[in-house]
């Protein structure tokens, strides 16, 4: 069964807010990014998100080198 959700509009930008139980179980936080993909015509549209998660590299130290 699929999810309803609303967009939020915030400073004319508008975002599809992930429910918290739902970020809990697939471990979505702000360290997590998402492509999309939208597929359809101008009377159904189908956005695909895919997570990939941002590489946390440490910043190479060069003193001392």
């Amino acid at each position: 069964m699929p999810l309803k959700i609303r967009p939020t509009r915030v400073k004319g930008t508008y975002y599809l807010l992930i429910p918290k139980d739902i970020a809990d179980l697939y471990e979505i936080d702000q360290n997590t990014s998402f492509t999309l993909r939208t597929d359809g015509d101008s009377s159904e549209v189908l956005l695909s998100y895919k997570r990939t998660r941002w590489s946390e590299e440490k910043p190479i130290n060069r003193a001392g080198t």
